[in-house]
């Protein structure tokens, strides 16, 4: 078909498309996009997965033409972990925003807004999964409470985990309710899956990315395009290359907060707590911040991204 058709490049997504685009290729170059960590990826278990891991993804993968991961850190785990070689043309390009549609949908009206003026808001979006660590982040909130009563968490977003994360915040003491119908008590909002989810990310004080792992989180880049300040951790993979170098402060870097990666150790649980209390009771801060993250968005213009696409096909073309 590609044969009859012309076709001189196939850019498949999907390991699955990625594993029919390498075995029909032929004589037209086989372009895979590789958007999220193997290693770490919960669902790819059992016989199956061990059967993806050691043999289809190694053999399959070193037959491409070009491997473009979102990430830095996914060309690393190719070579390390699946005997991707290390000569094999790799190429980065990451995902993109557009902040001009992010600013008009953040315009919507949103229901009991005067909530946002009362308390500070914290949001985290994303499908409410194990892989997003909001369990984690819940013994986090518990803390923050203590020393910011009236902070509260507002959660984006549904999925299979809802149940058993209102179960951890009921062990943590926390209280809970959906977003309309929430009281002065509730520390934790829910507004369940929500088509615009930029009207709650305008509206907070502090975006935050608890995952556990990542592709290229595209919640933490809108959410800096809309020139909020943003606490991520350190996980695999995104938040360390979007965030930018290293600063003279603590877990500071150029463009937002990079903090370890969540667990249930006191020392990291604490670290967590004490970075939001201090970006929560500083403005200034929350300011610099703002300004630095909408910045950092530009560099991820559509026209940045589809310039680089355009210029890989170009090559085989």
């Amino acid at each position: 078909m590609r044969k009859k058709l012309g076709v001189n490049v196939c850019l498949s997504f999907l390991e699955g498309a990625d594993y029919i685009n390498i075995l029909t290729r032929g004589k037209s170059k086989a372009i895979i996009n590789i958007r999220g960590s193997k290693k770490h990826d919960a669902n790819i278990t059992g016989t199956l997965g061990w059967i993806r891991k050691r043999i289809l993804i190694p053999v399959l993968y070193n037959r491409a033409d070009v491997i473009t991961v979102v990430a830095d850190g996914l060309k690393q785990e190719l070579v390390t972990e699946f005997r991707i070689k290390k000569q094999k043309a790799f190429v980065t390009i990451p995902n993109f925003c557009n902040p001009a549609e992010l600013h008009r949908l953040a315009q919507e009206h949103l229901p009991n807004e005067d909530l946002f003026l009362t308390s500070p808001v914290i949001v985290t979006v994303g499908r409410l999964a194990y892989e997003k660590g909001y369990d984690l982040f819940a013994g986090v909130l518990s803390r923050i409470v203590q020393t910011i009563p009236n902070a509260r968490w507002l959660i984006v977003g549904s999925g299979p985990f809802e149940d058993e994360l209102k179960q951890i915040l009921e062990h943590h003491k926390l209280k809970y309710a959906d977003f309309g119908l929430q009281n002065s008590e509730s520390h934790v909002w829910f507004t369940g899956y929500q088509p615009n989810p930029y009207k709650w990310i305008a509206r907070c004080k502090v975006f935050v990315l608890c995952s556990r792992t990542e592709g290229f989180p595209n919640a933490l880049l809108e959410a800096m395009a809309l020139g909020k300040p943003v606490v991520a951790a350190d996980c695999p993979y995104g938040p360390a290359d979007i965030l930018g170098n290293e600063t003279d402060s603590q877990y500071e870097r150029q463009f937002g907060i990079l903090l370890p990666l969540l667990n249930r150790h006191e020392q990291v649980i604490n670290a967590w707590r004490d970075k939001l209390i201090e970006l929560l009771n500083d403005p200034q801060l929350m300011a610099h911040y703002g300004e630095q993250a909408a910045g950092r968005a530009a560099h991820y213009s559509a026209e940045r991204v589809e310039a680089a696409w355009r210029e890989l096909v170009a090559r085989y073309v």
